[in-house]
């Protein structure tokens, strides 16, 4: 016997979490199981053309649709954009090959076209780490050592009493990770 969805009034089979398909995924992109409001492309392109003519200095937040990420989207003739790159592309022209969109501001969810310029991959991301949004070290998803522990690992290398093997088996990593680290191939921006 199958289990029907969450939702109320939802006669549909339950797949994900309690919730049919159509509601998971409502549930997983906007936080709610209300029907997002649809605005017309008229309300976009209003949005679009006020932001353009703005003199604010303030982040301005993309009020329509999201990616799960947080990047706002939006569909020109058929076509679907992120709207930092769209308005980037309105305020300084068209891109060129194997460039991004950054924001001066650190704030991926900003559309303010002030805050929008054209950078190589290497600049956004010396961007990020200057903001701190980056996900280096500590930040990064998969991490096992903290900063603490790379310092704490270079000095014992430093030391040179203990092997790297005896060092790796302490803080719980592979013996390549502490040779990574102290000659700084990894955790190289880490004074």
């Amino acid at each position: 016997m199958s289990k029907t969805c969450n939702a109320p009034d939802c006669p549909s089979e339950a797949k994900a979490r309690g919730y049919c398909w159509k509601h998971y995924g409502r549930v997983y992109r906007t936080g709610s199981l209300e029907e997002p409001e649809r605005p017309g492309n008229g309300a976009v392109t209003q949005f679009i053309d006020n932001m353009m003519s703005s003199s604010s200095d303030e982040c301005v937040y993309w009020p329509f649709a999201r990616q799960p990420n947080g990047y706002g989207i939006l569909t020109v003739s058929g076509r679907t954009y992120r709207a930092h790159r769209y308005i980037c592309s309105k305020a300084h022209g068209d891109r060129e090959r194997h460039i991004e969109a950054a924001h001066s501001c650190g704030n991926r969810l900003c559309v303010n076209p002030k805050h929008l310029r054209w950078a190589t991959r290497v600049e956004n991301q010396m961007d990020r780490v200057m903001h701190g949004t980056s996900n280096r070290g500590s930040r990064q998803w998969c991490n096992v050592l903290t900063e603490i522990d790379v310092r704490a690992i270079r000095v014992e290398v430093a030391k040179g009493r203990e092997s790297q093997r005896k060092i790796a088996e302490k803080f719980g990593v592979g013996a390549k990770t502490i040779n990574d680290i102290a000659r700084r191939k990894t955790w190289a921006w880490l004074p």
